[in-house]
Parts: structure tokens; sequence; C-alpha cells
């Protein structure tokens, strides 16, 4: 298997600069769009979800990305949205009434506005 803090071959640079490293950007934006489409964790021991955490937590270290899920980091765009509408606060959507740009980022439908006419 592959160790978590193995360095696998190349110059690699210090732990704190910044890769240039594609493979890592694909796996990051696939792990945001697999996360934006998992169905929304309702067990608080979710270990599938805790390890695409750790993943997604590793990658974003790797690549030195500090401005993720913003607009300048186009393979974790989405990923606080996603965080925290779907994985975090789903419960907390009706509330916060988040745009329909932001709940499209998260992967969330838009909200069910129920109808709340007065006579019935």
């Amino acid at each position: 298997g592959v160790g978590a803090g193995g360095g696998g071959g190349g110059s690699r640079g210090g732990s704190g600069c910044e890769t240039n490293d594609p493979v890592a950007e694909a796996l990051l934006g696939a792990e945001v769009e697999a996360l934006r489409r998992a169905p929304p964790a309702t067990d608080e021991s979710d270990q599938h979800l805790e390890c695409r955490l750790l993943l997604i937590k590793c990658l974003i270290e790797r690549l030195d990305r500090r401005s993720v899920g913003s607009k300048a980091s186009p393979a974790g765009l989405g990923l606080v949205q996603v965080l925290m509408f779907r994985c975090l606060f789903p419960e907390a959507v009706p509330m916060l009434n988040p745009s329909p740009e932001v709940l499209r980022l998260a992967g969330m439908p838009p909200p069910v506005v129920r109808g709340g006419g007065g006579s019935g």
C-alpha cells in the first residue's frame, strides 16, 4: 500500500512550498465533486466521509491551497459550500437561505418553497 508519509520520488521541495502537481490537482477536483454528489451524511461516525475529508485535507496541504474553496482555486471550488450545507449543517439551509449559486456549488437542490397561502 501507499504510506501516508511516503514521498514518492522527484524533487518535492519543502513541505510549505506550493507544488504544481497536476495529478494531485485533478484528484482534489474529483474528490470535491464526489463529496458534492455523495448523499448527505446522516451518521456521526461515517467512516467514508471521514476518510474522504482526510484525503481532501492532505491534498490541500500537498498543494498548499490555503484559498481552496474560493474562486482562486478552481479544483476546490465549492468545497466550503459543500462542507457547510451538505456535510455539516444541512438542516441550516432553510434558515440561512443561501443563494441558488451557493446551493449549486454545494450540490444541493434549490429549497422547496412551501405555499403558505392563508386560507384552507
